[in-house]
């Protein structure tokens, strides 16, 4: 033990990478809200805040890195996939339209500069990246999950709070590249399984609709939260007025016509935006989770 204490450590990196960066504010996120830590949701903010203003290029493009006080590199396929995912959490544990804004942004420009139109998938490198004999893409999952697997799973859970079947179609496309692979050798595709899995069962969506810090409407994110429900996203609509209203200030398909009920708060539950009759009751609401 003496020798470990006073052996030197390996050097240490410097650099503020983006696909690191959306690992932890996607982590910050959820543990932000499910451990009620507003410090740690508070984090994740300002990392994302700092990527969008510090890291992003004129044209709105990602960098890959930053150090020195200065950005640097093209970003890559893994850079975009896992802040996608990072920016899609923020919203669904803030809900502030302007993660879920930069989330799709960022879509498209990783399909336009990544996308693999002819056989679906997406290139580890980017058309703005220098030119290569052959681009590669990746699909294996090690410690950090490969930017198809993390993509798929984003464009999932963007389809799910959209209702834009192009996502859900291009996560499909990436999926069936590897059904192969995946059967051979699954312990290889850990997180691509995951998307698999999510595109396989049924999405739930539930909108939460009522004023955000009312203490009925928290205890019915609270409900939602305390429960393991990897296939549902959560979107919520702060608004007055009753039941079948239609909102004008919340783009989302899956909070359109959703308003309080008797001037309660009130939760939607859906699946395949199919719904349910709003409850206004963490007990009732606990019912129809799955």
């Amino acid at each position: 033990m003496q020798r470990e204490k006073n052996a030197s450590s390996p050097p240490a990196t410097t650099k503020i990478l983006t696909e690191w960066n959306g690992l932890m504010i996607h982590a910050l996120a959820e543990c932000g809200v499910i451990l009620d830590r507003p410090d740690a949701l508070q984090a994740a903010q300002d990392a994302a805040r700092f990527i969008l203003d510090e890291m992003s290029q004129p044209d709105g493009k990602l960098f890959r890195s930053f150090k020195d006080g200065r950005a640097r590199f093209n970003a890559y396929l893994e850079d975009y996939a896992s802040f996608v995912r990072a920016l899609i959490a923020l919203y669904e544990t803030t809900f502030d339209l302007r993660w879920l804004a930069e989330a799709s942004r960022l879509t498209q420009l990783m399909f336009a500069q990544f996308g693999d139109a002819d056989n679906g998938g997406f290139f580890q490198t980017g058309l703005d990246h220098e030119t290569l004999v052959v681009r590669r893409k990746d699909f294996i999952d090690n410690a950090i999950p490969s930017g198809n697997s993390v993509a798929a799973e984003a464009l999932l859970r963007l389809a799910a709070l959209t209702g834009n079947g192009v996502y859900r179609e291009k996560a499909a496309r990436i999926l069936l590249l590897m059904q192969d692979a995946m059967a051979r050798q699954p312990t290889g595709f850990g997180r691509m399984l995951c998307a698999l899995d999510a595109l396989l069962t049924p999405s739930q969506e539930i909108a939460i609709v009522g004023p955000l810090q009312d203490d009925a409407t928290q205890a019915l994110l609270r409900t939602v939260r305390n429960r393991y429900l990897p296939h549902t996203v959560v979107a919520h609509r702060e608004v007055g007025g009753t039941e079948g209203e239609r909102g004008t200030e919340n783009p989302l398909p899956l909070l359109e016509g959703r308003g309080l009920v008797e001037s309660q708060p009130a939760a939607y539950v859906c699946e395949n935006y199919a719904c349910r009759l709003p409850v206004t009751t963490p007990g009732e609401l606990e019912e129809l989770l799955t």
